[in-house]
């Protein structure tokens, strides 16, 4: 089975991508269906494959690493959101830029769940291929990325003044 065109077109890292060549980047998608409470991304591991959700929920989450003293250490995981197919998701994208980068966050099936899985060598040739093609899709990326980092340096900057007023207590 094939995503349909309309179907994937509908996620914003294919924006901009002219409708005639959006038939090539759907030939690089396989469907993927994957049972509920399947870890389909681990944090920390390397990976060669991003993901769109096409259907069903996942949730995502961060392993925590706390340093308690010297010698002891708590890790744990924490639930940070929850998505549906209605939030066109694409995760484990940086897998398309560095295949020797780290998965930055565990991604669990919450309910039985579609998958259109693209492979970073296959992708990196139709961007090679077609230059075009590969400008409007990293450019999503990278401006996808972009909000990402900033989220996250606001996140930080948040946490720091929080720490910052709980130790002048």
């Amino acid at each position: 089975m094939k995503v349909s065109i309309e179907e994937f077109s509908r996620f914003g890292l294919f924006k901009g991508v002219p409708s005639d060549k959006l038939s090539r980047v759907a030939a690089l998608i396989t469907i993927v269906h994957v049972d509920a409470g399947t870890t389909i991304i681990e944090d920390g591991t390397t990976g060669s494959t991003m993901y769109l959700l096409l259907s069903g929920e996942v949730e995502i989450a961060k392993n925590l690493v706390l340093k308690v003293s010297r010698s002891q250490v708590n890790q744990g995981t924490k639930m940070l959101n929850t998505f549906s197919d209605k939030d066109k998701l694409v995760f484990g994208e940086l897998a398309l830029l560095d295949e020797k980068s780290k998965r930055s966050a565990t991604v669990i099936a919450k309910t039985p769940c579609t998958l259109g899985v693209i492979e970073i060598k296959p992708f990196l040739k139709l961007a090679e291929d077609d230059k075009e093609v590969g400008y409007y899709i990293f450019k999503n990326m990278a401006t996808q990325l972009s909000v990402q980092l900033r989220r996250a340096n606001e996140d930080a900057l948040n946490l720091t003044t929080a720490l910052s007023f709980a130790l002048r207590r």
